[in-house]
């Protein structure tokens, strides 16, 4: 994990469950932290929820916005 990577991640701890990124026409919408996984979910997947490994979600969210709604 790089500094910019390490950055995001003390970022991320800090925002509240339910803040929406949004990188092209993907939005996914944080739900929370589970060990070495980011939990979120996403429109079509609004009845459960996905988790994905720490690593794999900070590469896809460095280059994502933060969505006010």
């Amino acid at each position: 994990m790089n500094d910019s990577q390490k950055e995001l991640l003390n970022k991320l701890l800090k925002m509240p469950v339910g803040t929406t990124f949004q990188k092209g026409k993907t939005k996914r919408i944080l739900v929370g932290f589970n060990g070495f996984m980011i939990m979120y979910k996403t429109k079509a997947t609004s009845k459960k929820t996905t988790g994905q490994d720490t690593l794999s979600f900070l590469n896809w969210v460095e280059k994502a916005e933060i969505v006010t709604e």
